[in-house]
């Protein structure tokens, strides 16, 4: 199967030093529909950020509403697509887990015993608790949260390849390009879909 590469501006993950102290940051969160952005989040190993909600003051886990996944390192603009509304007033729980099972895919539900492992510090899991407010809401609108796409829910069936969710500042265009010995085949292009501003959401691409 074709490598591909997607050129629509995403939710950058920048990887930095492996000793970095696993943290997500507080501040500077943005709520875009059921996109959440997360200002910063700090991990020393590649790893998911798995949202859960929040019922009578007690998060709700193992069940999840979405995740995406990270390097180790400093990761900026974070965007989680979350299965459900996160209007104002709700109340979420943004948690780390490390990649552990090797299969780059996030694993953690009930009954599984081959599972992605929370992140502990000082003997708990690393997470924090977000009540979503007009300020969030208002800096999406405002334009403040980065485009992004959902990479790690594309979903491949033959020649077809859809994304779960993609959001952008402007009308525009999602193309796949193919990678040839590392390098990003352009402007040549093996596929594309119109987007329109905001969310979209299961886009599908024809790879030809």
């Amino acid at each position: 199967m074709k490598r591909f590469l997607a050129t629509t501006a995403l939710a950058t993950l920048i990887a930095g030093a492996a000793s970095a102290q696993d943290m997500i940051g507080a501040g500077d969160i943005s709520i875009s529909g059921s996109n959440v952005t997360i200002g910063s989040v700090t991990a020393s190993k590649d790893g998911y950020v798995v949202l859960h909600a929040v019922k009578d003051g007690v998060v709700v886990a193992p069940a999840s509403i979405g995740h995406t996944a990270f390097m180790a390192g400093e990761n900026m603009k974070v965007t989680v697509a979350s299965d459900e509304a996160v209007p104002e007033g709700t109340t979420f729980a943004a948690m780390l887990h490390v990649e552990s099972n090797g299969n780059n895919i996030y694993d953690f539900a009930d009954g599984m015993t081959d599972v992605d492992t929370p992140v502990m510090a000082d003997g708990a899991a690393v997470i924090q608790t977000f009540t979503v407010t007009a300020e969030m809401m208002k800096a999406a609108m405002d334009g403040t949260m980065m485009p992004m796409i959902d990479v790690a829910g594309v979903r491949i069936d033959g020649a077809t390849a859809t994304f779960g969710n993609v959001t952008t500042a402007s009308d525009g265009y999602l193309v796949i390009h193919t990678i040839l010995d590392g390098a990003h085949v352009v402007p040549a292009s093996i596929g594309h879909v119109a987007v329109k501003a905001g969310d979209n959401s299961n886009l599908a691409v024809t790879i030809g």
